[in-house]
């Protein structure tokens, strides 16, 4: 039979087998002209493939979706395996031309396909977070929310492409480059941030230590996508973090925050010092007058709070409120006798006789008025002149005794003071002066 097949053209072979007088198991597809013959009567009726027996599946199916992988589509699922599939896919991930392959752009997103040296799909996707995408964490160590982007590239090998398609519950017809981006990238993002997100949280991890830590978040995160991907397939190859960052605002924050904590530190870490010293000194001087207690201990009021606080820093006591209570009090106590409120002198009130020339004065001058006034309304001419003569005589008397006007103050009679001191000292020479006549008498 073969013999006469080889002596058939492929004219002959392609119209035989599409009317069905030739078996599709008795090709011989090592023969040039068969093997032509199988391939041109596919193109016409793809449903040839139904015909393949079982024992030439794996040889009659290699060849036909080799020639062309939609005839993926024609196999039963018990008919799939990973040789079949893996070539259906990267035939439709690449559908589009070689600029499919071509390598995204840098600062986008992309999923870039390749085979390796076993024939196995290498999927390498570059990731760069856009603002919705954000990781978004409170840092332990400054004490302020941190929000954090992230880029990195994976690089997955796809070790069995008939689990991946199981996984993916879709129709092999559905699968091409937007079906499987989209299931790589939500797969990859989602777990990528919980891991990150997690990772910082549970290590306590701040900004500025985060980024000697990523050789174990990188280490971390394989391990931990890996059991992710298996159901699918797939295995991590590579995987590897090019940059974590902050934004420029949120940078300035954390730069005034740290900057604040180290203010902080050096403060309470120059206050322990100075505390520590001045009880060394106080142990120092209380040894000495213990030794020698006749010797002055020049110890301050401020040494001693600051030695009573670190004592108690040491015992593990409360020294807020006690000791600043103590250090408030010295203060004020110091401040009360540096400044001690002193009397005013005491200005006695010197009386004053009644000035008779200055009552009589203001009489006059009234009654002076008063009668030029009624004359104005009885006689206007005269009342001018009476108005006029009455204010010329009264201010020439005010002007010749200007001194009588003053008040007279009534001197008050001197007397001393009795000084207390005084007072005692004349008692006690008085005393004296009795005890001696007492003595002589």
């Amino acid at each position: 039979m073969s013999k006469k097949l080889d002596d058939k053209s492929v004219e002959t072979l392609v119209l035989d087998l599409v009317q069905g007088v030739l078996d599709v198991n008795e090709l011989n597809l090592a023969k040039g002209n068969q093997r032509q013959a199988f391939l041109t009567a596919l193109e016409q009726r793809p449903a040839i493939l139904t015909r393949v027996s079982k024992m030439n599946e794996e040889h009659f199916f290699t060849v036909a979706i080799k020639n062309n992988p939609e005839y993926f589509v024609h196999l039963s699922r018990n008919q799939f395996t990973n040789e079949l599939a893996q070539l259906y896919l990267f035939a439709r991930f690449t559908k589009g031309g070689a600029k499919k392959n071509n390598p995204p752009a840098p600062g986008s997103n992309g999923l870039l396909v390749r085979k390796s040296l076993d024939e196995r799909i290498v999927f390498t996707y570059s990731y760069v977070s856009g603002e919705s995408e954000e990781i978004y964490y409170l840092d332990r160590e400054l004490q302020v929310p941190v929000s954090l982007k992230s880029s990195f590239v994976l690089t997955v090998k796809l070790d069995n492409a008939v689990d991946f398609i199981e996984k993916l519950d879709t129709h092999v017809t559905q699968l091409g480059e937007e079906k499987i981006k989209s299931v790589l990238s939500d797969l990859i993002k989602n777990h990528y941030k919980s891991y990150l997100n997690s990772y910082i949280v549970k290590n306590q991890v701040g900004y500025y230590t985060l980024c000697a830590s990523l050789n174990s978040v990188e280490e971390g995160f394989v391990e931990y996508i890996a059991k992710v991907f298996k159901p699918f397939g797939l295995s991590v190859s590579n995987f590897i973090i090019k940059n974590i960052a902050i934004p420029k605002d949120i940078q300035f924050k954390l730069e005034d925050q740290a900057f604040e904590i180290r203010q902080r530190r050096a403060d309470v870490e120059a206050d322990a010092e100075f505390a520590k010293i001045s009880l060394e000194s106080y142990e120092a001087k209380i040894k000495i007058h213990s030794k020698y207690p006749d010797a002055e201990v020049t110890l301050t009021e401020y040494e001693k709070d600051l030695a009573l606080r670190r004592y108690l820093t040491k015992t593990g006591r409360d020294v807020g409120s006690s000791v600043d209570r103590t250090i408030s009090i010295s203060r004020e106590t110091l401040r009360a006798d540096k400044t001690v409120d002193k009397p005013d002198d005491i200005i006695p009130e010197i009386p004053t006789k009644p000035n008779v020339f200055k009552r009589a004065f203001k009489i006059l001058s009234c009654c002076a008025l008063l009668i030029s006034v009624i004359t104005l309304f009885i006689n206007a001419g005269a009342g001018l002149i009476m108005l006029g003569i009455s204010i010329l005589i009264l201010g020439l008397v005010a002007a010749f005794n200007t001194e009588r006007f003053a008040d007279v103050k009534v001197q008050p009679s001197i007397i001393e003071p009795i000084n207390p001191t005084t007072t005692a000292s004349a008692g006690e020479n008085s005393a004296s002066n009795e005890s001696v006549d007492s003595e002589e008498n």
